[in-house]
């Protein structure tokens, strides 16, 4: 798989900003590739450093290959999670689905990191069952809102209005 990693090699956390366009009435963001970000705001500034910064012109497989490393961790053995976190309307599920949505036209270019770690996975799985190996798969979609989560992968009839949270 391209962008492979080694066990030796894996993150344990990486942390990776990928910005939109915002307002400008709403303040300036600037990106330094490839890991700092500064916002300025009539309230004041911000400098951050992240693991990676992905500015407003990424394309999707631009930042698939910040995930991809995670998906060949979890095709190695590692747990692996991809956490995607920002306020509603920030681009979340554009980025974890791109062209898989129903309103939008699909197609490579568009897919978003679900697709792409899927197709990564599957492949891999065929590669192996070629060589007489065997890849378990298990998978869990879950979204956290509001305090309660919900398994993303049953059918929607299926789905509770959302297990609540414990804060231990």
């Amino acid at each position: 798989m391209e962008d492979a990693v080694e066990l030796e090699d894996a993150e344990p956390i990486r942390v990776v900003v990928r910005v939109r366009p915002i307002a400008a009435a709403r303040g300036t963001v600037s990106v330094h590739a490839p890991d700092t970000i500064h916002v300025r705001r009539k309230e004041g500034e911000l400098r951050a450093q992240f693991d990676a910064v992905l500015d407003t012109a990424a394309a999707q497989r631009d930042v698939y290959t910040q995930v991809a490393p995670a998906v060949q961790a979890a095709l190695n053995g590692l747990n692996s999670t991809v956490f995607a976190y920002g306020q509603t309307g920030s681009g979340k599920t554009h980025t974890l689905f791109g062209g898989m949505l129903a309103d939008e036209e699909g197609d490579e270019a568009s897919e978003g990191m679900a697709a792409r770690a899927l197709r990564a996975v599957f492949a891999q799985a065929e590669a192996m069952r070629a060589t007489g190996s065997q890849l378990a798969i298990s998978c869990s979609f879950l979204e956290v809102y509001n305090e309660a989560m919900t398994d993303l992968l049953l059918p929607p009839a299926a789905r509770q209005a959302g297990v609540a949270l414990r804060c231990a």
